[in-house]
Parts: structure tokens; sequence; C-alpha cells
């Protein structure tokens, strides 16, 4: 199958996204007011996972060892990058290595939650693809509603990243969707210029919290929210996709960014907190922006730099970046 360079450039786009935002929460005391990370954060994760359903979908169907290859491509992964970070935090923080491995398994939140979360999406899709390959959206997006009825229902704690699950998986869905119907939705995706003003509004006042602040006026409906921050994270889709498949030329760093974005996500954060005395001494002012986007551009380097030398051995290339 061959490869669609505007999904590997606009995986590439997201990744930068994601160390861009975590360089304004190292950086900025009271990041979650900074209108560049609200507007990074509004809809770059759920961007990632429309990716991801995107590419899940196969013309040819899911074949039998799909789950296999998932472990090993998310899973090993998460758990080996979660070994170093349990060795490196036993040293900083002087805690213990199996009570914080305990706490990233039952909180995956606190290691790469992507990698855990995305291979639970991709198993259940895997399910409903095994109850029926003609029906699998429609199982989908039952198991979807029931998800989100059992966490707001019962007001689960986001224990094995359940929460997050339930707040992303319609993404995934939509992905998936798209994929299989690339005709009708490349239609949505080409009038994204008309979206585009829509969802700079409402990623303007976005915000992480359990609130929407409209000047003096405050929203704490969580119906309301739910809806408000779904519709930005689409509109945001729509944009994006919009956007990188109209452009059909990439140059080869930014595709090989795409194609090894995993390498990114996984060291991004070793490399803030190697870098966070430097950090520590940017303030910000008129060049900070510059700064960031410098500083971001200088960590995704340092990153593939140590992911392709991880590449270059068969255990550490499957151990810490799931190629196999």
């Amino acid at each position: 199958m061959n490869r669609n360079l505007s999904i590997d450039a606009l995986k590439a786009f997201a990744i930068f996204l994601v160390v861009l935002g975590h360089f304004l929460q190292s950086t900025i005391l009271d990041f979650d007011n900074n209108h560049l990370f609200r507007f990074i954060y509004s809809f770059h994760m759920p961007l990632f996972i429309f990716i991801s359903g995107y590419l899940s979908y196969r013309n040819e169907g899911i074949q039998s060892d799909f789950l296999k290859r998932r472990f090993l491509s998310l899973l090993i992964p998460f758990f080996s990058w979660m070994v170093v970070s349990s060795i490196l935090n036993s040293f900083e923080n002087n805690e213990n290595i199996f009570s914080f491995m305990l706490r990233v398994l039952l909180f995956p939140d606190n290691g790469l939650w992507y990698l855990w979360v995305l291979f639970w999406m991709q198993s259940v899709l895997f399910l409903c693809n095994y109850l029926s390959s003609k029906y699998t959206e429609f199982f989908l997006g039952v198991f979807c509603l029931l998800i989100l009825l059992i966490t707001y229902v019962f007001k689960i704690d986001n224990i094995f990243a359940i929460k997050t699950f339930a707040s992303l998986f319609s993404y995934f869905i939509l992905g998936y969707i798209a994929s299989n119907y690339k005709n009708r939705s490349n239609v949505i995706f080409k009038g994204w210029y008309f979206v585009l003003p829509f969802f700079l509004l409402l990623a303007y006042f976005w915000q992480r919290n359990d609130m929407l602040s409209f000047g003096s006026y405050v929203v704490s409906s969580k119906i309301f929210l739910f809806g408000y921050k779904n519709i930005t994270g689409i509109l945001g889709i729509i944009v994006s996709m919009g956007l990188f498949l109209k452009i059909k030329k990439f140059s080869d760093f930014i595709l090989y960014l795409g194609k090894n974005s995993i390498a990114v996500y996984a060291m991004n954060f070793y490399c803030l907190f190697v870098l966070r005395s430097l950090l520590q001494s940017i303030n910000e002012n008129y060049w900070y922006y510059l700064y960031a986007f410098l500083f971001s551009v200088v960590i995704i380097c340092i990153c593939l730099f140590f992911g392709n030398i991880l590449k270059k051995n068969k255990m550490t290339s499957l151990l810490f970046l799931g190629n196999h």
C-alpha cells in the first residue's frame, strides 16, 4: 500500500504541536491562560487520534494478526519507556521503582498514555470488525456511546485512562469513517477555509478545565462543555486535513518526522527535563515565541537523532519504537 504523504506531513505537524505545547507548559507558570497553549490543546490530540483512526482502515479488512502487531508497536514501547522513566524517577525523586510503575499502570496519563489508549481503541476496532465486518462502524458507535454513558453516569476516575479513552474515541471512529469514505470526506475537507474562522473563534475561548469564560459570563454545564470541546476538535481536524491534503509537496525532513513521530513523542519529555535549568531562564517577552519555535525544532531534532540510534538495533527498535 502506497503511503499517503499528506498524512505523514500531518503527523509531523501534530507532533510539532505536541512538543511546542510541552515547551509552553515547561516555561509558562500560568500556561492554561496562554492563548497559544489553549489553541494547540483545543485540537492537537483529537487530530492525532483522528489520524490513527484514519490509518487503521484497510480496504482488505482487518487481518488476524492485527492485535499482535498493535501490541508490539504500541504496548511494548509503552512498557519499555515506563521502565526507563521509573528508573530515572527513582534517582530524581527517590521514589520506589515498582510504586512508580504501578502508578503508571493504574493511571497511564503518568506515562505515554497515547500509546496505551490507542492500543485499546484498536482492540475495540478489532472486536467490532470480528462481530461484523459489514457493520463495524455501527458497533464502534454503539461502544462509544456506552463508554461515554458509563463514565458520565458512574463518574469513574481516570483509572486505566478510561475517561481519556471515552473522551477521544469518537475522533478515532471519525478518522476510520473518513478513510473508508475518502471521496465524501475529502469534499468536506476541501471546504476547510469556510470552517477556519469558526474554529479560530471556538479555539480562542477553549479551556482545559471544567468551565468556559466568555468575558464575565462563565459556563460550567458538562453537556455544553462536552459539545463545545468536541465541535472545536472536529473543526480543527477539518481545517488541518483540508490544508495538508491541498499541499502536494513536502520537504524530506517533514516526511521523515511524520514517519518517526513515536520517537519524538516518547523522548521529548526527557529533552525538556535535561534542558529544564535553561528553560527556566526564558522569560515570556517579545522574543519568547521565537524561542519556543526554535527550541521545539531543536528538541525534535535531538529526539530524531537518538531515535535513529535506537533503530539501528532490532531489539531497541522494537522495545522503544515498536518497529517489528
